[in-house]
């Protein structure tokens, strides 16, 4: 167990400093994953979420003779499992009393930093891990991005590309007529899935904002063409804690139920007084879940 000591806060014992250079607690707002998830809350331990496809295409009906049955079918399940995460700090009551400068110690908005942080890198968990087969989603029990996605009908589809491509117009191009020929629930071209966002780690921050923001393609010798990316009006989100590479990339388009985070318990902060050792201890706690339900939310590619 650490406790805070006062040879832990040793130099706020006395009123000396001039400057103490902690971290900010103005993170929560700055969390990236707000922009590519769905954030939402949870009513239960655990939530399913139930694909269910219509039916397909109508078949031509000839005079006089039956009209052909359709109907509905039943596919992959997705399960929110919310799962607690939690922390403290222990501070000697010396140390408390003792210190003349409260941001030293600041157990509450520390463990509150911490909190969101841990929030921000879960959430990139589902990216760095989106190509890896070791970590699976739904009844399927296929990764984030897969060629082999299943449809309740029969068959599957891709939400990624066959070829892996860096960021560049081309890229763009080949995701935005991909998305337009996703298959719907029933097997059919859904037609009208649009490109939103690109997510990308901070190595291609730049990058991105060069093929996102140039009137004329900024790519060598096409610099007299248009920038067809531009009028797409993509918005560019940088994920900093999707740090596991610097070449993966992806899109997010318009289909529902796609990534998700679902609160159970949002933070929760509690204090008690250890007796024995008479001392404070500051708590924070907080459950939540993360997933997708629909992966028609995101293209990737695996450059």
């Amino acid at each position: 167990m650490t406790t805070i000591f006062t040879s832990t806060a040793f130099h706020g014992l006395k009123n000396t400093l001039n400057k103490i250079a902690t971290d900010k607690d103005d993170i929560e707002g700055k969390l990236a994953y707000k922009d590519w998830m769905s954030v939402s809350e949870m009513d239960d331990h655990y939530e399913d979420d139930l694909e269910v496809a219509g039916s397909a295409l109508l078949s031509e009906k000839p005079e006089g003779t039956q009209i052909g049955a359709h109907t509905i079918r039943e596919g992959n399940i997705f399960r929110y499992y919310a799962r607690p995460f939690a922390g403290k700090i222990i501070a000697t009551r010396e140390a408390l009393r003792d210190n003349k400068y409260s941001t030293i110690i600041d157990a509450a908005k520390r463990l509150k930093f911490s909190g969101h942080q841990t929030v921000g890198y879960d959430m990139a968990n589902l990216l760095a891990r989106g190509f890896n087969t070791a970590y699976t989603f739904g009844s399927e029990g296929l990764p984030l991005w897969s060629a082999s996605h299943t449809l309740p009908h029969g068959g599957t589809f891709s939400n990624i590309l066959s070829v892996a491509m860096a960021p560049s117009v081309l890229a763009v191009t080949t995701m935005r007529a991909m998305a337009r020929k996703l298959p719907g629930y029933n097997g059919v071209r859904h037609g009208h899935i649009m490109l939103e966002k690109i997510v990308c780690p901070v190595d291609q921050e730049s990058l991105w904002e060069t093929i996102l923001g140039s009137n004329l393609t900024p790519e060598f010798g096409n610099a007299s063409e248009i920038n067809v990316v531009k009028r797409m009006n993509l918005e560019l989100v940088v994920e900093p804690y999707w740090d596991n590479t610097t070449t993966n990339w992806m899109a997010i388009t318009d289909a529902e139920n796609g990534l998700q985070m679902r609160w159970r318990d949002k933070w929760q902060a509690t204090t008690s007084v250890d007796n024995d050792h008479w001392a404070m201890q500051y708590y924070l706690y907080g459950r939540w879940s993360r997933g997708v339900s629909n992966f028609r939310c995101t293209i990737g590619s695996n450059a």
